[in-house]
């Protein structure tokens, strides 16, 4: 610019006239080419500066978009960051990928961390037939070369009128959503934008928006599981809190398969507990349905897989017909079992199942029943030891009692001896001169001694009962193998004109293969009149006594059971005591039942008695088997 300033002030010096006149064309053809060169330089700094002015406001335009661009994913991370509501992500990542190209219809497909399978969690405006296409995408493994190169790729979907021409071009725009390197699923549009129309920076977006989305979906996972876990484990808590507090064997097992079906949001549940070859069983089902298990079953197919299968494992049909016979029997689709170990013996099992088709069982549920069965195993032990001390306590407590007992009858047994011996001898002297005056004495007179007579003998036969109580129950049982049957229905023979006219109905219900006892025919038949003249006294009039005989744990038993007055809880404990009687003034001594209780101990037997009052009683006689030992 200097130079053409120059250039012209020259020219106003001298005009063209001026160098014509003095004859210098040259100096004037030089001038010319100087101006002409200096427009050129100027020309081309024009062209420079539109260009920079163009490619700035090009630079502008970018900026702008790229400001919006953005702010368009400030809103997602914002969005992002302030909900775990993945509808409302979804709905979001939808309205913002609408601003970058035209959609149809839109799903996104997450793979399923238990499966590895692809299953939609969003479907907007998409029709049967493009689902239909989207899943012949995923059947040809489409989806999953997206997924594999992480990089979103736009499939072309033309659809045709009937006569096969060609209308308007779609496309299916596929992107992955990635979150820390790895794929979680896809997002895929719907489109009418042609495929030119799709630029690079619009894919960009897409993946930027798809992948703040995953994050997003991924973090919802996660607090979604936590939540989970953490109500899991408060069930649990809760759970085992409720189990650990029962020490009844029984409410304790309902507790538990009840906790295990709800724990696993199951249909029906079993609890089955196994000692020497018996078992103990609890079953559950929410549809209130019993399900009825055979012993063949437990004794095969259940036993089997308890003591081939030492961890929790799945039960189903596509493991094999042993299984699925299993599964056949128990009435279900699926179990997950675990086996209950103590002490590296398989005590039982654990069984959670579901009647449906469609339902899943993951390694999560199988870890949350061996939790809760592990706390559960603890509390069976728990209670079976409970239970074993109570046994313990009660036979104890029975040994006290019979301990206190013979001490009691021992020492009552040496007074009873003492004093009827004192008494015996004048009674008998009493009794021989009143037979003697009897004979002697007028009829008017032997009325009255007749009854002396009477209560005499009365007094003697009382003194009898002392001496006998006193050497144990009579003499000492002579033992001989011998069939009880056969002692009840001699009882029964003598008792029988007695029983008809108090009108009590007899029943009998004898074991017809009874084993023999060793023992005294003569004394036990002495206990069996006595037990049925017990009962005859409290029926009274009109009334009902059953007799049943039978083998129980090596143990011949004879049951002599009636519906009549029956015994308070308060005298239970005390009808064996010597002298002791509920019958009324005359009608007993109170020895019959002690002497009976003595006789039955000298045959290593028990006598057991079990009575509601105004309900009736039953007394059990029971000795042990006969043996050549």
């Amino acid at each position: 610019m200097k130079k053409l300033d120059q250039v012209l002030a020259d020219l106003e010096k001298k005009s063209f006239g001026t160098l014509l006149l003095e004859g210098k064309p040259r100096e004037f053809n030089g001038v010319i080419r100087k101006i002409n060169n200096i427009i050129q330089q100027g020309l081309r700094q024009i062209q420079i500066r539109e260009k920079e002015i163009q490619h700035l406001s090009e630079t502008k335009d970018k900026l702008r978009e790229s400001m919006n661009e953005m702010l368009t994913l400030q809103k997602l991370s914002d969005a992002i960051s302030s909900t775990h509501q993945i509808d409302k992500i979804l709905n979001l990542l939808v309205t913002l990928s609408q601003t970058v190209v035209e959609i149809e219809g839109c799903g996104v497909f997450l793979i399923g961390k238990e499966d590895s399978m692809l299953k939609s969690i969003m479907l907007k405006r998409i029709s049967p037939e493009v689902q239909k296409k989207i899943a012949s995408q995923l059947d040809e493994g489409i989806v999953d070369w997206v997924i594999k190169e992480r990089r979103p790729t736009v499939v072309p979907d033309f659809l045709t009128q009937e006569g096969g021409e060609k209308t308007t071009e779609k496309n299916f725009i596929i992107i992955p959503l990635i979150v820390r390197d790895k794929g979680i699923g896809v997002f895929e549009i719907y489109s009418s934008i042609s495929r030119k129309e799709i630029t690079f920076q619009d894919l960009e977006l897409l993946s930027l928006l798809a992948n703040h989305t995953a994050v997003a979906i991924e973090n919802s996972r996660l607090y979604q599981e936590m939540n989970t876990y953490i109500q899991d484990l408060s069930t649990l808590f809760e759970m085992g809190n409720k189990i650990t507090a029962k020490l009844d064997f029984k409410e304790l097992q309902s507790l538990i398969i009840r906790s295990a079906v709800k724990l696993l949001n199951a249909e029906v549940g079993f609890l089955i507990i196994s000692n020497k070859e018996k078992f103990d069983f609890d079953f559950f089902s929410t549809s209130g349905k019993s399900i009825r298990l055979s012993k063949k079953t437990f004794n095969s197919e259940v036993i089997d897989l308890l003591n081939h299968e030492k961890k929790p494992f799945l039960i189903a049909a596509h493991k094999g017909k042993r299984y699925e016979a299993v599964l056949n029997h128990f009435k279900a689709k699926v179990l997950v079992c675990v086996p209950l170990i103590h002490e590296n013996r398989g005590i039982g099992f654990m069984i959670v199942g579901s009647v449906k088709e469609d339902r899943v069982f993951y390694d999560k549920d199988i870890t949350l029943l061996t939790t809760l069965a592990n706390q559960a195993l603890v509390a069976l032990v728990n209670a079976m030891l409970f239970e074993e001390v109570i046994k313990a306590n009660q036979t104890l407590q029975e040994v006290q009692l019979q301990l206190i007992q013979k001490e009691k009858l021992a020492s009552i047994g040496e007074l009873a001896g003492g004093v009827a011996h004192e008494i015996n001898n004048p009674l008998q002297i009493i009794l021989g001169r009143i037979q003697l005056v009897l004979a002697e004495v007028p009829k008017t007179l032997k009325s009255h001694l007749s009854i002396v007579e009477s209560e005499t003998k009365r007094i003697a036969t009382i003194v009898r009962g002392l001496l006998d109580f006193s050497r144990g129950g009579a003499s000492e049982p002579s033992f001989e193998k011998i069939n009880l049957n056969e002692v009840v229905e001699r009882a029964i023979l003598l008792t029988h004109h007695q029983l008809k006219l108090d009108r009590i109905e007899i029943h009998l219900s004898l074991h017809k293969k009874l084993p023999l006892v060793s023992g005294d025919a003569n004394q036990l038949s002495q206990v069996f009149l006595n037990l049925i003249q017990n009962a005859r006294q409290a029926i009274k009039n009109k009334g009902r006594l059953s007799i049943f005989s039978g083998l129980k744990d090596n143990f011949v038993f004879v049951d002599f059971v009636d519906n009549g007055i029956g015994i308070r809880e308060e005298n239970l404990k005390k009808i064996f005591d010597p002298f002791f009687t509920t019958k009324e003034m005359g009608e007993g001594t109170g020895l019959g039942l002690s002497i009976s209780y003595r006789i039955i101990e000298k045959h290593h037997g028990k006598l057991i008695v079990e009575s509601r009052y105004l309900k009736g009683s039953k007394f059990s006689v029971l000795l042990p088997v006969w043996s050549r030992n």
